[in-house]
């Protein structure tokens, strides 16, 4: 008997397809299981805070860094004219007074402007409002 032909004969081979399919099956589980939270590009040092409670609130969000700059909804607005952006907003058909808004403050914001910001958000009608904080 010919060495080649034995050798062609007793050949092994691995077959991929079940393990392909198994790491498939575990990137479509991770992809389904994972949570993916939204975090601004804005970069703010928030204040920390023991007692505060999870909200899970779909609306508007108003930011404010340490240098006074502020955002709303991502889009950065001059802090003069905040008021007046608010009281434009259109909430495509949700009454402002049951739309949240979200107050991301830096640390380093002063209370006066904490209570100029809150005052602009009253005035504009909002009335669910919400202040985010680091945990401890």
């Amino acid at each position: 008997m010919n060495r080649n032909a034995v050798r062609r004969k007793f050949r092994a081979s691995i077959d991929m397809t079940p393990m392909i399919d198994i790491v498939f099956q575990l990137v479509l589980f991770f992809l389904v299981s994972t949570t993916f939270s939204f975090q601004p590009g804005i970069q703010l040092e928030l204040p920390e805070s023991s007692t505060a409670e999870s909200v899970q609130a779909a609306g508007l969000v108003v930011s404010v860094a340490a240098d006074g700059a502020a955002w709303l909804n991502g889009a950065a607005v001059p802090a003069e004219r905040l008021a007046a952006a608010l009281a434009e907003f259109s909430a495509d058909g949700v009454k402002k007074e049951e739309l949240p808004v979200l107050l991301e403050l830096d640390a380093q914001v002063p209370a006066g402007t904490l209570v100029e910001i809150l005052d602009a958000v009253r005035a504009a009608g909002y009335h669910e409002i919400s202040l985010r904080t680091a945990e401890r």
